[in-house]
């Protein structure tokens, strides 16, 4: 539901506000107002992924040193300074920084946007058959993207190099996946309840559309690599609509640990079954994926005739001056520049 309030003229750029339910008043005539709580959004939302990042580096020194201290399973030489530990403390301990690394964004968010964000409630339960829709349609486009993935990994072969996506894992021993997979559902939960979650609310009042895309733009900027950024990307498009049409996180958060559960078993499928074994097996999950996302889409357009429309806020700015705006800020451009510099990590030239 929407109105329009008109106030006495307090200011020749601030004469009328228009009100969207659970979205709250948004200016609709102050441009430059607009605008620049548009540029804080972005700034804020940046610099706390950065903050993930950064932390997630600078911690395991100081946390290896802690766990020395409390009488953990750690030789440090007094001369060197070089640290040695068994496997299992090693990754107890990433695990652990990585969870405070994604938890310091979290709260800093729930801090700065705590009205907001208790307004919104956005942890309840989904509209009714939102989920059954949602989840096998959001599992398809991360699919989708994972084969978008692919085919930009084997095409830049061509240019005479190849991008890694994964480390090993014939290299790794049984604890060493578990501690892997355990982190990859960390992230997956914890992320999308910073970008999803916070952050689509966040900048739902400047259009549900727009706050969509910028989701997927954050979300390939958290992303390890290039091919699981463009894969995210991809994911993220439909979970956010999914997010907001459903009133809830929680199919987007059923869908991606899917995802990333589906993920990590095909990488480990050939290590246990065999080569042909697990590739029977990915070409029979996909194809269920597909015919069950394609059965829920079809009943989603018989239900709704206008399904995956958003609502676009009266707010006399074009989707280009807010992306530009958007996509200007300091934060941001440091997120691609990392996210560049780990696509430069990741080439391996042929030859």
């Amino acid at each position: 539901m929407r109105y329009t309030v008109f106030r006495y003229k307090r200011d020749s750029d601030d004469s009328s506000l228009t009100y969207i339910d659970g979205l709250g008043f948004i200016s609709s005539n102050n441009r430059l107002f607009y605008l620049r709580s548009l540029r804080r959004s972005s700034s804020f939302l940046c610099f706390l992924i950065l903050l993930y990042f950064i932390c997630d580096r600078i911690l395991i020194r100081p946390f290896t040193y802690l766990a020395y201290y409390l009488g953990l399973d750690i030789q440090i030489n007094a001369n060197t300074g070089w640290i040695t530990m068994s496997e299992s403390t090693s990754l107890s301990i990433s695990f652990f920084v990585h969870f405070i690394s994604l938890l310091l964004p979290l709260a800093l968010c729930s801090f700065f946007y705590r009205e907001r964000l208790l307004a919104m409630r956005i942890f309840t339960s989904a509209q009714y058959g939102v989920s059954t829709i949602a989840i096998p349609i959001m599992l398809a486009f991360g699919l989708f993207g994972e084969m978008i993935g692919a085919l930009i990994g084997n095409f830049s072969e061509i240019f005479g190099f190849f991008l890694q996506t994964q480390q090993d894992l014939d290299s790794l021993s049984s604890t060493a996946l578990w501690y892997l997979l355990a982190r990859t559902l960390l992230t997956a939960v914890l992320s999308e309840i910073l970008i999803h979650g916070m952050a689509l609310n966040i900048l739902r009042r400047y259009g549900d559309g727009f706050a969509v895309v910028c989701c997927a733009i954050l979300s390939a900027l958290m992303s390890s690599n290039t091919i699981s950024a463009v894969s995210m990307f991809v994911f993220s498009l439909c979970a956010g609509y999914f997010a907001i049409r459903g009133g809830s996180l929680r199919p987007v958060l059923i869908a991606r640990v899917l995802r990333d559960l589906i993920a990590a078993g095909f990488a480990v499928a050939p290590l246990w079954l065999g080569a042909s074994l697990a590739e029977v097996i990915q070409v029979v999950v996909c194809i269920l994926i597909v015919a069950s996302a394609f059965l829920a889409y079809v009943h989603f357009i018989r239900l709704d005739p206008y399904a995956f429309r958003l609502v676009h806020p009266n707010d006399h700015t074009t989707n280009k001056l807010k992306f530009a705006n958007f996509c200007s800020t300091f934060f941001f451009f440091l997120l691609v520049f990392r996210l560049i510099a780990k696509l430069i990590e990741t080439v391996e030239l042929i030859g």
